[in-house]
């Protein structure tokens, strides 16, 4: 994680760790949690949900939804053949 964040700084670039989401079974109920596990959950300090609403459609949301920095946000954006565009 400490080579991510440096090479993040150093490139300028942003890093996106994906989490899939799972059930976790137990004895009497199942529970929904990040595959990588509980450590994983609070090692980032910045958390978005990556969407596609319309399956037909090619437009993205990203929702910041944790951040110690940045308020609650939404931002869309296209996957090209030339890579990841921001929609204005």
């Amino acid at each position: 994680m400490a080579d991510l964040n440096k090479l993040a700084v150093e490139k300028q670039i942003a890093v996106v760790i994906t989490n899939e989401m799972t059930t976790r079974i137990g004895l009497s109920s199942g529970a929904i949690v990040g595959a990588l596990g509980d450590a994983w959950a609070h090692r980032c300090n910045k958390r978005l949900l990556l969407s596609a609403p319309d399956p037909l459609d090619n437009i993205r949301l990203a929702v910041l939804l944790k951040s110690n920095s940045a308020p609650e946000s939404i931002g869309k954006f296209q996957i090209t053949q030339e890579g990841i565009r921001d929609i204005d």
